[in-house]
């Protein structure tokens, strides 16, 4: 039986083998490309590293490349700016040398960066909110007619949600647009309900499919601190974060400020990141996170 891989376009097996060193692809990647080829929606479960984004972003590029579709073919669409930031580069690492083209489009893209002259972008990755107002941006959204593919990342963080059913809004909307129906292709880490999840996304419209592919057990290691007494609270996150790469979450912006000055000449690379700083700072915080020497974070749930 041939592979996937010796499927694919030969520009698209030329960057996996070179950027990857691949000669085939993961379980996942095989079933999902599988489920995406049959015209299906497909929800994605894998842990985190597991290779969801590839999963997805491999049949997409394949379908584009074997047709020649020009303009907006797929939309990235995730829950937070920051992730798009991080995606971009994975992206683009992929496209950008089989001549695809990527753009991100939010709130903290300038102005003058949220569109396009020529020719389209092949993938866009947006907000929600940011496609709701390209919507409303009439020649733009023209080029949306050709959207063939939606990606919607941490698919989880959706369900049941305010921004949950504005996304259903959304989605049903670019099918109107589109005069078809589009394929949706959701990722997600583990859940305790895939089926209802799937049937979330694709909302019986046609074929949906699951890919779950389960994670090689290993052992897993858990801490807890419970510290009522806030000297020693941050006396303990200090120990713990201190000269590692480290996220730790509070539950407001204020939070993050003060627990930050507290933690200031404690913790080394020390940086802040919430909705009310400048794109910026949020932006030299996630540099620093991924570079070598990585960094220490107190963030909400902009993260």
């Amino acid at each position: 039986m041939a592979s996937v891989f010796s499927s694919l376009h030969e520009s698209l097996q030329q960057v996996l083998g070179q950027r990857l060193d691949w000669s085939e692809l993961r379980e996942v990647q095989e079933q999902s490309y599988a489920a995406v080829s049959a015209g299906n929606d497909v929800l994605v479960i894998a842990p985190t590293a597991g290779g969801k984004s590839e999963a997805a972003l491999i049949p997409v590029m394949d379908d584009i490349l074997k047709h020649g579709r020009a303009g907006v073919t797929c939309l990235y669409i995730s829950p937070l700016k920051a992730l798009i930031n991080d995606q971009e580069e994975r992206f683009a690492a992929f496209c950008t040398p089989t001549s695809l083209s990527v753009k991100k489009w939010h709130g903290d893209v300038p102005k003058g960066d949220r569109s396009w002259t020529g020719e389209p972008p092949h993938f866009l990755m947006i907000t929600p909110e940011s496609l709701e107002v390209l919507l409303q941006e009439r020649t733009l959204s023209a080029d949306l007619r050709q959207v063939r593919f939606i990606i919607i990342d941490e698919l989880h963080a959706f369900v049941e949600t305010d921004r949950g059913v504005q996304l259903k809004v959304l989605l049903d909307r670019m099918d109107t647009i589109a005069g078809r129906i589009i394929q949706r292709i959701g990722l997600s880490a583990t859940t305790g309900n895939p089926d209802e999840i799937l049937h979330w996304l694709s909302d019986d419209r046609h074929g949906a499919a699951l890919v779950a592919v389960p994670a090689p057990p290993r052992t897993k290691r858990f801490s807890f601190l419970i510290e009522p007494e806030e000297g020693k609270r941050i006396d303990a996150i200090a120990g713990i974060a201190g000269g590692r790469k480290a996220l730790v979450f509070v539950n407001s912006r204020s939070s993050a400020e003060n627990l930050a000055k507290a933690l200031h000449g404690r913790v080394r690379n020390l940086h802040i990141h919430h909705s009310s700083l400048s794109a910026e700072m949020r932006k030299s915080a996630e540099d620093a996170f991924l570079s070598q020497d990585g960094a220490c974070i107190i963030c909400t749930s902009t993260l």
